[in-house]
């Protein structure tokens, strides 16, 4: 199953690639891409989220838990995750703004495949008793919500790139974007939000401390600050939609070293993730 969710994700990605750069051959404007090409990557890329789906189905039958206590396993929740917001988007959207997804869902194929690719195989881990640390009720409701939270920041990030980097000069395509990356930033903020308070009230119960100032704390703080600035900024200030744009990139870098970098580079009470 493995071997056939990543698959799936392969031939999303590809149609999408094809769906981008391959226009129809009738008279239309070039934004218009053949229907099938872009069909055959959502239903791909639903198939593998549906081969996703199972693996975490799976992973709970076997260990009776949500796969959420090391990158491997958070791995495997956030590419679903991502796919399933991204899928949201795409069914509730009208026919224009479909379209306009396309270039967005190209990104998620990749960013689900590399994803995939990562839990099953490059950080992949055997399973192992769960340390007594994470043996809490508060596990699922922090480290779901702070992945939630990455999830909707990853998307964002995605449309806020895509605004910054292409020259297109179609107001329709650009306020659309600016509306997705700042809706999905918003949402993002809020989860995150949740999950570090949250993971205040676990930590109280595991250490006898609301806050450590762990290093994996202390990134989690830096870039709920960066998101906060975000949303303060896009309400009371008064700067260009692009280097708001930029500030939501360099809120997901944040986010990814609070992620990736914090696990492997820094060591602390969140070391065992």
């Amino acid at each position: 199953m493995e071997t056939c969710t990543v698959g799936a994700y392969v031939f999303s990605f590809l149609f999408y690639i094809l769906a981008h750069f391959f226009p129809s051959k009738t008279d239309q404007p070039p934004d218009n891409k053949p229907k099938f090409f872009s069909r055959a990557a959502l239903c791909f890329l639903t198939l593998g989220f549906l081969g996703n789906l199972y693996l975490i189905i799976r992973h709970f039958v076997y260990t009776h838990r949500l796969p959420l206590t090391n990158v491997s396993e958070t791995l495997l929740s956030l590419t679903a995750i991502i796919v399933i917001i991204f899928l949201i988007l795409k069914f509730s959207a009208g026919n224009r703004k479909k379209r306009q997804l396309n270039t967005i869902g190209l990104s998620v194929s990749l960013a689900s495949l590399l994803g995939l690719l990562s839990a099953l195989w490059l950080f992949k881990k055997p399973l192992m008793p769960l340390l007594p640390a994470l043996k809490s009720k508060w596990l699922a409701f922090h480290v779901s919500s702070c992945i939630i939270a990455y999830c909707f920041f990853t998307i964002s990030a995605i449309a806020a790139i895509i605004y910054v980097v292409k020259k297109d000069t179609k107001l329709d395509r650009e306020a659309f974007l600016n509306r997705a990356y700042h809706r999905l930033a918003c949402l993002g903020f809020y989860f995150l939000t949740i999950g570090i308070i949250l993971g205040s009230i676990w930590g109280k119960s595991a250490w006898g401390h609301w806050w450590n100032w762990d290093p994996k704390e202390t990134w989690a703080l830096i870039t709920w600050l960066i998101y906060a600035g975000y949303i303060h900024v896009r309400l009371f200030g008064n700067w260009p939609e692009k280097k708001l744009a930029w500030v939501l990139i360099l809120g997901f870098l944040a986010c990814l070293f609070t992620y990736f970098g914090v696990n492997f580079l820094l060591k602390g009470l969140h070391s065992y993730a």
